[in-house]
């Protein structure tokens, strides 16, 4: 069995005792929120459209992960953290879509679309229209981050683990958000650098969707600030290379695999190493291609295949494919040097290993 079939059927595994939970936690804020006002049942019905059943659930298995390396006992002892990870997680994914503009997440329509159909009622022209299904899903995101906080507390663990997970909470959070600025701002540069790029992969996405999660599980299993620094070895070159795999896919990848546009990040000019590495390795004219085609917002599929053509012909995907796999590389002999159960450093190898195999 393939690496990638292994760390598979794990997630399977852990989508299956970890959904029914999460469900009943829905269920219950469903009823609580409804009694409050009916905007309450409204707003949470679509995060639950939004959340149940969707997404790999890879910040939340990497939570319970943590907790196990860190001696922890039983994975449902930290399913209330999972499931402020993942609320926290659908807070970022809403107002990333609208910041992005995407009308597609997980293979359906993102909070803002799905908020039109139950808009249809509102007489006004486009742009009043879509300031409200923005404006609602915007509320959406803000309420799944009061969520989050308030899941947090449901853990029963002792309470100095769980203001230390609450402190590792808030610093996900926090990075992420300034990595997501300097994600917004980066396309106004003329000239972008690979540590540029880097640092964003750095905050917004192995701060957030490796280490922070599994700093949350070993925190609430009571692991020493060492241990937690020992992991980061692992958890931020493997995070740095989710972020480059996951801009590759969203070039190379096709819709119906990811769930989402695989055009939007042409679109929007997105600075990524790919097209770093593509300025850099790439000749003259090259250069001015991209220039020209990258950012506009009407380009034709037959651009498109031209950015693909370039990027693959500059040596700029092969060059992103060679530095996600060295990360992955680094991250791996990082976890040899861990002092946790063989069963759980064997999952780590292998979703490092998933992370650059993986086609959605």
């Amino acid at each position: 069995m393939e690496a990638s079939e292994k760390i598979r059927q794990y997630f399977e595994e852990f989508r299956t005792a970890f959904e029914p939970y999460f469900n009943r936690y829905f269920r219950e804020k469903l009823g609580e929120f409804a009694k409050i006002d009916a905007m309450g049942q409204l707003l949470t019905e679509k995060m639950i459209d939004f959340s149940v059943g969707g997404g790999k659930r890879i910040r939340a298995a990497l939570v319970v992960l943590g907790y196990q390396a860190g001696g922890g006992d039983k994975a449902e002892d930290v399913f209330p953290a999972a499931v402020a990870i993942e609320l926290l997680h659908n807070f970022l994914l809403i107002h990333d879509d609208i910041i992005d503009l995407s009308d597609i997440r997980r293979a359906r329509p993102t909070m803002h679309k799905m908020f039109e159909a139950w808009s249809d009622y509102v007489f006004g022209d486009n742009i009043e229209r879509q300031h409200l299904c923005q404006s609602m899903a915007i509320l959406v995101g803000d309420l799944s981050c009061v969520m989050a906080t308030e899941a947090l507390t449901l853990v029963n663990l002792p309470a100095e683990r769980v203001v230390r997970a609450f402190q590792k909470l808030y610093r996900i959070g926090r990075d992420t958000v300034i990595g997501q600025g300097l994600d917004v701002a980066l396309p106004l540069e003329e000239e972008v650098s690979e540590e540029a790029v880097m640092q964003i992969y750095l905050l917004k996405t192995a701060k957030y969707t490796i280490e922070g999660p599994l700093h949350v599980g070993l925190t609430l299993a009571g692991a020493d600030e060492g241990l937690l620094k020992e992991i980061s070895g692992y958890a931020i070159p493997v995070g740095i290379a989710f972020q480059i795999q996951d801009d590759i896919l969203g070039v190379f990848g096709t819709e119906e695999e990811l769930g989402k546009s695989v055009t939007s990040d042409i679109k929007e000019g997105k600075q990524t190493l790919l097209t770093v590495a593509a300025r850099k390795l790439g000749s003259v004219a090259y250069r001015e291609r991209l220039k020209f085609l990258l950012g506009n917002p009407q380009i034709s599929p037959a651009d498109i295949e031209e950015v693909r053509e370039i990027m693959r012909l500059s040596g700029a995907l092969a060059y992103a494919r060679s530095r996600a796999q060295s990360l992955v590389e680094k991250g791996k002999i990082e976890l040899k040097q861990l002092s946790i159960a063989p069963d759980i450093e064997q999952i780590l190898r292998e979703l490092a290993e998933y992370i650059v195999e993986r086609t959605f």
